[in-house]
């Protein structure tokens, strides 16, 4: 009997709430994909995929009792085999994802020299954003990456990051992507010499913004939580600055802080908040 089944034995009347520690994800996937499509499951995930490159969404599992999963080439997959619309659903993403696995493939071993849009389209075209910048790692270590100039290489990491919803998330992918070149000073050349920024949420991001209404906007969205300090600031100097960029038009400054010059913004002093 499976991880699976057994759980099910023993929580006959909802076993999606079950701590998933107890599970094997990919015996979870492939017990519960549509009976059809259950050999092509089990071919992608061990031959293609990866059992260590997917995972079953339990947060949204457990949420809406539907199961979902997220792989390197596809996220938020739903499917199940009692339901004709989702079998449907799921040959198409099946499909999806085995084009996405040969466009990828076809890019990495590919000899033709890397330049900045054959990067981006790469990892637009065959990857979620929670696993592009895994990919953007792979291609810059890579011999073919060797003749990218850095303005050009950082360019491709800038796109990422942008591109990226929760860049905080993927902290030691991108300190290893920071780590392969010295940062153009292109990149700065227009900031002050030293600089008051702002950042909602956690003091502990590297994203943070030369506009302390950006920085307010974040934090109203951390407004119904019981913490009086949602907004912090601090000072950096232009050396310290690894990129700024406005692509998201959020006067954007990135730079790892010093914890020990971070300042909290009370919350009755953040004029968005005590608006809303």
């Amino acid at each position: 009997m499976s991880n699976v089944a057994k759980i099910k034995e023993e929580y006959p009347e909802d076993y999606s709430d079950v701590n998933p520690n107890f599970l094997f994800d990919v015996d979870w996937i492939i017990e519960n994909a549509p009976d059809e499509l259950r050999s092509e499951w089990e071919d992608l995930i061990y031959y293609h995929i990866g059992e260590d490159d997917i995972s079953v969404m339990w947060d949204v599992v457990q949420k809406y009792k539907e199961p979902y999963i997220s792989c390197k080439f596809h996220h938020g997959i739903p499917y199940s085999k009692n339901d004709d619309n989702n079998k449907e659903m799921n040959k198409r993403i099946v499909t999806g994802i085995k084009r996405k696995i040969n466009l990828w493939k076809e890019f990495v071993y590919s000899k033709k020299p890397l330049s900045g849009i054959s990067i981006n389209v790469a990892l637009c075209t065959s990857l979620p954003k929670q696993y592009r910048v895994d990919g953007l790692l792979d291609l810059l270590t890579s011999d073919r990456a060797k003749k990218l100039s850095d303005r050009v290489f950082w360019k491709c990491i800038i796109h990422c990051w942008v591109m990226t919803e929760f860049p905080s998330q993927s902290k030691d992918i991108f300190q290893s992507l920071f780590n392969l070149r010295p940062v153009p000073k292109v990149f700065t050349r227009n900031l002050p010499d030293e600089m008051t920024v702002y950042r909602g949420g956690l003091p502990d991001g590297w994203s943070w913004s030369l506009s302390r209404e950006r920085g307010e906007w974040f934090a109203s969205l951390y407004e119904l939580t019981e913490s009086e300090y949602l907004c912090w600031k601090t000072k950096v100097k232009k050396e310290e600055v690894l990129f700024y960029t406005n692509d998201r038009q959020e006067e954007e400054v990135v730079f790892i802080p010093k914890e020990n010059l971070i300042e909290p913004i009370h919350k009755k002093n953040l004029t968005i908040v005590k608006k809303n």
